[in-house]
């Protein structure tokens, strides 16, 4: 008898929700927003970022990449990674670019002259980490961290029914 086959989580079979596809999508999704709020400050604003921020700018896209890495391996941790990546770089957004200059970690946009464009990526950018956050929280809730790593099916002989959960 050959040894089943492990399923990847992220590929759900025919009728089957996809979760941990939700994730996947969800996390590619906010590195893309992440990278075009990176090209916004680098190109378009025309004035120097502060260190402290850009490197801030650089953990929010390495907590997203490693909320990824988590779903495409089917990880259990995968929708904690989200829910905290989510919810700290919304508190990021809020606390660099909304609030008055506050110090070492700040860059607000209302003491800058930017267009449209610019409010825009950072208004969607922060509307989407806290919908990144919920994501996360929404698959927590239905129990996804516990199935992430069980897969129905495997270890069965054919023809024996996958159970139902």
């Amino acid at each position: 008898m050959a040894p089943a086959k492990s399923r990847n989580p992220a590929r759900p079979r025919p009728g089957e929700s996809a979760p941990i596809a939700t994730l996947v999508y969800a996390s590619t999704a906010m590195l893309g927003l992440q990278a075009i709020h990176a090209i916004d400050h680098l190109s378009f604003q025309g004035r120097a970022l502060p260190v402290p921020v850009a490197a801030l700018g650089l953990v929010e896209s390495l907590a997203v990449g490693w909320a990824l890495l988590l779903a495409l391996r089917g990880d259990r941790h995968a929708p904690l990674a989200a829910a905290l990546a989510g919810a700290f770089i919304a508190a990021a957004f809020a606390a660099v670019h909304l609030a008055p200059n506050w110090g070492l970690l700040s860059d607000p946009y209302s003491e800058a002259s930017l267009g449209p464009f610019s409010w825009a990526v950072m208004l969607v950018g922060s509307a989407a980490s806290t919908t990144f956050a919920l994501v996360g929280l929404s698959l927590l809730r239905s129990g996804l961290a516990d199935r992430a790593r069980s897969c129905p099916g495997e270890g069965q002989t054919p023809g024996e029914d996958t159970p139902q959960a």
